[in-house]
C-alpha cells in the first residue's frame, strides 16, 4: 500500500533525488557514454535533478554494460 501511495506520488510531484532529496527531477534520456564505432556520445534513461544537476541512472552500471556492444564505454568507467 504504501510503495503504491509513494509511485503516486512520484507521478504526480516528479521522482525524489537521492542526492538533494528535492522532488525537482525529469525523466529523460541522457548522455551516458562513447560510442567508439560512430564515434559520437550514446545515452540511458534517467532522472535529472534540476537542483543537483545530476543524474540517477535507471539501471545501474553492471546491468548496464551487460547490455552494451563492445564498441561502447560508459563515463562511469573513463580513466580507470
Amino acid at each position: 500500500m504504501i510503495k503504491l501511495l509513494n509511485e503516486i506520488i512520484d507521478s504526480f510531484f516528479g521522482f525524489k533525488c537521492p542526492h538533494c532529496g528535492k522532488r525537482n527531477t525529469k525523466h529523460g534520456y541522457w548522455s551516458r557514454g562513447h560510442n567508439y564505432l560512430c564515434d559520437q556520445a550514446y545515452g540511458d534513461y534517467g532522472y535529472y535533478c534540476n537542483l543537483c544537476n545530476k543524474i540517477t541512472w535507471q539501471y545501474d552500471i553492471k546491468e548496464h554494460m551487460s547490455n552494451l556492444p563492445n564498441w561502447c564505454e560508459p563515463y562511469e568507467l573513463k580513466g580507470k
